[in-house]
């Protein structure tokens, strides 16, 4: 075997784009760059020998690609709607920051980012993580 051939249509059900990418023997993934958000595309591959190599793409050639696989390129989460301060828990000072996970759209969310506003207009990162929650302990009265 000298390598695959691994085929993906244009992300809008249209037919495979021919020949494909060319991927050397030995290789066991490759990754596509330059999708389109939201759109679904379909992926195939097939392996070629030194007899293809030498007569490719003649006629009557037949190569045995895969079954399709489908997927789809994630996008940008949904934005955050439901941010809320825990209404129980008020302490000088201290405030806790709750929200829902948005609609994630093909890619789990890996962490949100917190952001505070000092009165300036310039928002400054103050904390990121996977949780739902956020607790600030170092607010200023006022």
């Amino acid at each position: 075997m000298t390598g695959y051939y691994v085929q993906r249509n244009s992300g809008y059900g249209t037919a495979y784009l021919e020949p494909g990418t060319w991927v050397a023997a030995g290789t066991a993934s490759y990754t596509f760059t330059n999708l389109v958000a939201g759109a679904i595309y379909q992926f195939r591959i097939t392996a070629v020998n030194t007899i293809y190599t030498t007569n490719r793409f003649l006629p009557d050639d037949i190569l045995n690609f895969s079954d399709d696989a489908s997927s789809i390129v994630a996008l940008v989460p949904g934005m955050v709607t439901d941010l809320r301060q825990k209404s129980y828990d008020y302490v000088k000072g201290t405030i806790k920051l709750l929200w829902s996970a948005p609609a994630i759209k093909g890619s789990p969310i890996k962490s949100y980012t917190v952001l505070r506003d000092v009165g300036s207009g310039v928002f400054y990162p103050l904390w990121t993580g996977a949780e739902t929650s956020f607790i600030d302990t170092k607010l200023v009265e006022g």
